[in-house]
């Protein structure tokens, strides 16, 4: 990562970069943050990929498929198994 951005702070909550560029990649890990936040500070072909997915997050993803929009919504759902925990310890 080129930067990393605290939530906690103004530039963090509105995803201000400090260099003042766009993002082409941004790993969204927490909730509550919509996409008009990501929105214009992404770049023209900018991807969010996101950890923590919820009903909000899987329709953006869906209206940005239909509408073939270069900026990119990804949700990122794992399903965990007891036998990959099991692994862990």
């Amino acid at each position: 990562a080129d930067e990393v951005l605290d939530y906690k702070t103004p530039e963090g909550v509105a995803l201000k970069s400090p260099s003042g560029k766009n993002y082409d990649a941004v790993v969204h890990c927490t909730t509550g943050i919509p996409w008009s936040t990501f929105d214009p500070n992404l770049s023209e072909k900018g991807v969010v990929v996101d950890l923590t997915p919820g009903p909000s997050s899987l329709l953006t993803f869906a209206l940005k498929k239909l509408t073939f929009s270069k900026k990119r919504l990804v949700p990122f759902v794992v399903t965990v198994k007891r036998e990959g925990l099991e692994h862990l310890t």
